[in-house]
């Protein structure tokens, strides 16, 4: 399953755009090694993870929190069964696996910009292409069928597809 070229410490797809950074292809690889899936509602089983959607109002979109030890990622109710909800889904469970130590403080909302956030969408977002060639078996022809599909917001998509 590689769709991507090295190319330094960095994997480019056959455009020559870089699409993501080495740690990242690699955790991305190791889930699909042992889970042999990129979808991030089956990954989440799969983790153990409880996803719940509930109640925020506009803000935050999702957050990875833990309830009695157990992790669980809280997604904005107004997503459920949208696409979209893959993208915040993907995006938490970055979290879960990278800044567990951090559970609860950083929160998804359209305005996020930390360095921690920016890790997290380049992650769901290549997580998210690696899913969409999973179902399609090719390749996407352009970006906005993957951010379509997964409800990848453009500005992101932009940046990172």
């Amino acid at each position: 399953m590689c769709l991507l070229e090295y190319s330094g410490k960095n994997w480019k797809n056959k455009s020559g755009v870089v699409l993501v950074n080495e740690r990242i292809k690699k955790i991305i690889e190791l889930l699909f090694k042992r889970y042999q899936t990129c979808n991030p509602f089956s990954l989440a089983e799969k983790l153990g993870i409880e996803v719940r959607y509930v109640a925020f109002g506009n803000n935050p979109l999702g957050q990875y929190v833990k309830v009695l030890h157990d992790p669980c990622i809280l997604i904005n109710q107004k997503l459920e069964g949208t696409e979209r909800s893959y993208f915040v889904l993907a995006h938490e469970i970055f979290h879960f696996l990278e800044h567990e130590e951090l559970s609860g403080y950083y929160v998804l909302t359209p305005f996020t910009r930390g360095k921690l956030e920016q890790e997290a969408n380049l992650f769901a977002t290549t997580l998210l292409l690696y899913h969409y060639v999973e179902e399609h078996g090719v390749y996407p022809s352009t970006i906005k069928e993957v951010s379509y599909r997964f409800g990848i917001p453009n500005e992101i998509s932009e940046n990172y597809i």
